[in-house]
């Protein structure tokens, strides 16, 4: 199987949401080789510019300290 048989047979497997990702790398990096006209450049950094955000794409990427909304020692004195 030819390298580029694999990766298809790969993408085929990947979910929607991972498809978008891939697509609006995919175009960029078309675009960062030169291989595309001013037009078709503008349309691909549309299409980046429109990444959806997909529900639960952040998980894992974001905390907040269990502390978050105590009181700061170096702020003390002023908060009396």
């Amino acid at each position: 199987m030819s390298l580029k048989q694999q990766i298809i047979n790969d993408i085929e497997q990947l979910p929607e949401y991972a498809l978008r990702e891939i697509s609006v790398v995919v175009s960029g990096f078309i675009v960062s080789i030169g291989n595309t006209n001013a037009e078709e450049a503008r349309e691909l950094g549309d299409i980046r510019q429109r990444r959806l955000a997909v529900k639960g794409s952040m998980i894992g990427q974001v905390w907040m300290a269990d502390d978050f909304d105590a009181p700061l020692e170096d702020m003390k004195e002023y908060m009396e």
